[in-house]
């Protein structure tokens, strides 16, 4: 896909802070016409909707403002975020090779955006995420992970990611309950039904399972210079002992993804995105049906939020620049109202 042409144009939401609403309430307005996905953010649409300026606080990035847009159709909600960014990480600890063996570093980690859209979880619109329990006195390791307070609760949670959604053109689509498995790192997240949008690429007799077939083409999202970065599904052979991006021995510091990057199906398929960074910006849009049916159900409950004009929902969001699970800035609690 060429992506060059589209680099100049991107419209960077982050005016003085006085031309942008301040506070807690995100307004999304109707449009004829939806915007498209390009990471440009220069489509009509996105004119007709009045900024908002979210500070998120801590984690690696520090505070910041995560400047938010939102319009919808008939039948679909589109969400536009954008936020500074010095650096652009779209690898997740790749395997390197160090001449001898395969290791699993610990870094780089891509860069993310977390939404939890609150569903049942009490008092989610005082507190917001922090509601979530990032607490460790259910682990034996005692390391703080998120989960719902109580049985029945539940978040949506929409989980874009650099290296491992966004290439595809999707969210990580998941939500987060109450069950926790004290030896499971996830803790209360799941990821909704269907296909997800990656999966490991394990170590197999201390190297990776699977590497490129040949030179790789670019996933959607991805500039064809960057395509080496990435592992597709659809490219992937059994490793060996010839790097298939040089035709050479493989040599120090040579690295693979640590995700095979694959289409999703059924309810992971649900929220289109399209993240670019450009000059120290992420600018990222989304897409997602406003009522998904009965794709996402847990048991009798529904795990994704049903968006009616109207209504009012609350919800927050966390930003992650090159940091794992714990390192990231967060919001208070925001409110979406539809006009």
């Amino acid at each position: 896909m060429a992506l060059a042409a589209l680099l100049t144009g991107v419209a960077f939401l982050g005016q003085p802070l006085m031309a942008q609403t301040r506070g807690s309430t995100l307004t999304a307005v109707k449009v004829p016409a939806p915007p498209t996905l390009d990471g440009g953010a220069t489509d009509e649409a996105w004119a007709k909707a009045q900024p908002l300026a979210v500070p998120v606080k801590e984690g690696t990035i520090g505070d910041v403002i995560v400047t938010l847009k939102a319009v919808y159709t008939d039948t679909h909600l589109y969400l536009l975020a954008q936020w500074p960014d010095k650096t652009e990480t779209v690898e997740h600890h790749p395997y390197t090779f160090d001449g001898d063996k395969w290791t699993k570093p610990e870094g780089p980690f891509e860069d993310r955006l977390a939404i939890q859209w609150n569903i049942s979880v009490a008092d989610f619109e005082r507190k917001g995420c922090a509601v979530l329990c990032h607490t460790g006195t259910r682990y034996p390791d005692k390391k703080p992970r998120m989960h719902t307070n109580a049985p029945g609760e539940f978040t949506d949670e929409w989980h874009w990611k650099a290296a491992r959604s966004n290439p595809m053109g999707y969210v990580d689509d998941k939500y987060v309950d109450n069950t926790v498995k004290p030896d499971d790192d996830e803790a209360g997240h799941g990821a909704d039904g269907g296909t997800r949008v990656y999966t490991g690429n394990k170590l197999k007799d201390g190297a990776p399972s699977f590497v490129w077939k040949g030179a790789p083409t670019e996933p959607p999202a991805v500039a064809r210079e960057k395509a080496p970065l990435f592992l597709v599904d659809r490219e992937k052979a059994p490793y060996g002992s010839t790097n298939p991006l040089t035709g050479k021995p493989w040599a120090k510091g040579a690295k693979v993804p640590v995700a095979i990057l694959q289409e999703p199906t059924g309810s992971n398929a649900d929220i289109k995105a399209f993240g670019r960074w450009v000059n120290g910006t992420w600018t990222l849009e989304m897409s997602r049906a406003l009522n998904t049916g009965a794709n996402a159900v847990k048991g009798e409950k529904k795990i994704d939020v049903v968006f009616e004009p109207g209504k009012t929902y609350q919800f927050g969001i966390s930003v992650f620049d090159n940091a794992e699970a714990l390192d990231h800035s967060f919001s208070d609690v925001l409110t979406l109202v539809f006009r």
